[in-house]
């Protein structure tokens, strides 16, 4: 059995250096797919995590639609982000 020592008084926790902590969460915000699913009023809604912003395509908003399809598309484009082959305007 392992014997756990309370901290000194007036000790804090190793969390790291600020800029550590900073850099581990853009790369955990980076590694999630960039395009997402919500519900909606009427379906699902195809977003840009980044902005929080329903994906536009050729004017129009990808919004009330079925799960599969918005699931399909959040995919295809998170995974043409990471590729680089994707324009996104905002």
């Amino acid at each position: 059995m392992a014997t756990v020592l309370p901290p000194e008084p007036g000790a804090l926790p190793n969390l790291g250096s600020p800029r550590t902590r900073v850099f581990e969460a853009t790369v955990n915000f980076a590694r999630r797919d960039r395009f997402q699913v919500r519900d909606d009023a009427r379906g699902y809604t195809v977003f840009d995590i980044w902005t929080g912003a329903a994906v536009v395509i050729d004017g129009v908003p990808q919004t009330g639609r079925d799960i599969e399809d918005a699931g399909s598309l959040a995919a295809l484009l998170s995974q043409w982000a990471r590729q680089g082959a994707l324009k996104v305007f905002v």
